[in-house]
């Protein structure tokens, strides 16, 4: 908690760019509440999963990664079981669970979406509003533009920008806490639940090609890096714990 309120990017860019804030939120709640509905498969949980991702998609189009998202954390889970039995009813689950989280999102992004364009011309097609912003949105992702890095200005964009400005614009005592966990999770001394490292490596993946606009785009995986990093700080507890012992 007190690397996630007191983080500097994230403090900073909470005020200069709110559009990102919103679907930091929901990406994050959202994810937690599709874990949640994995652990209790009731209809009230995977409803609440659906609208989260709503919120989350309809907030920013980026969000739209929460589909592969759960779709690799389902995949794990059903591959860690072994009992056939069982793997019948986990199947039965994971069908009801995206027939009821989907229909929950589709219902809740036409809720969204319809009463804010009832009065706009073109009513007549309702979601051409929101496609027309999605093609831009994908236009405007292929097309050159101005940006500043490492001291040069140019139109051409980097893979590796995003991660050069986390390195740059992160704190060190935070980057420490984040590798070392990361280390300790490949060296096996500790374990990272799968919900915690997937989301931001798919996120953080997707976003490489993209325009070198600022690590404001990386937002919605910091929830992430903050709880990484805060195993490495409990970790560290532990030993010390143990030692005093």
């Amino acid at each position: 908690l007190p690397i996630w309120s007191l983080d500097p990017t994230f403090l900073a860019l909470a005020g200069l760019a709110k559009t990102d804030i919103a679907p930091t939120l929901f990406f994050f709640l959202a994810l937690l509440a599709f874990e949640k509905s994995k652990k209790t498969p009731t209809l009230p949980n995977a409803v609440k999963a659906g609208l989260l991702a709503a919120l989350a998609v309809n907030s920013k189009f980026y969000c739209l990664v929460l589909v592969p998202v759960y779709l690799v954390l389902e995949t794990l889970d059903y591959l860690r079981k072994e009992n056939v039995l069982f793997l019948e009813q986990r199947r039965k689950e994971i069908r009801d669970r995206w027939i009821h989280g989907g229909g929950a999102f589709l219902v809740a992004t036409v809720l969204f979406y319809l009463p804010a364009t009832l009065f706009l011309p073109g009513h007549r097609q309702p979601f051409y509003y929101f496609f027309e912003k999605f093609g831009e949105d994908l236009a405007f992702a292929g097309r050159p533009f101005p940006v500043f890095f490492l001291g040069t200005g140019s139109l051409e964009s980097h893979w590796y920008y995003l991660p050069v400005a986390f390195l740059l614009k992160e704190p060190i005592p935070f980057l420490f806490f984040f590798l070392t966990a990361l280390a300790l999770a490949f060296r096996g001394k500790i374990s990272l639940p799968a919900w915690q490292w997937v989301a931001p490596v798919l996120f953080f993946t997707a976003l490489l090609p993209s325009l070198n606009l600022g690590v404001r785009y990386l937002l919605p995986a910091y929830p992430f890096f903050f709880l990484i990093a805060g195993r490495s700080e409990e970790h560290t507890s532990e030993l010390q714990s143990l030692r005093h012992l």
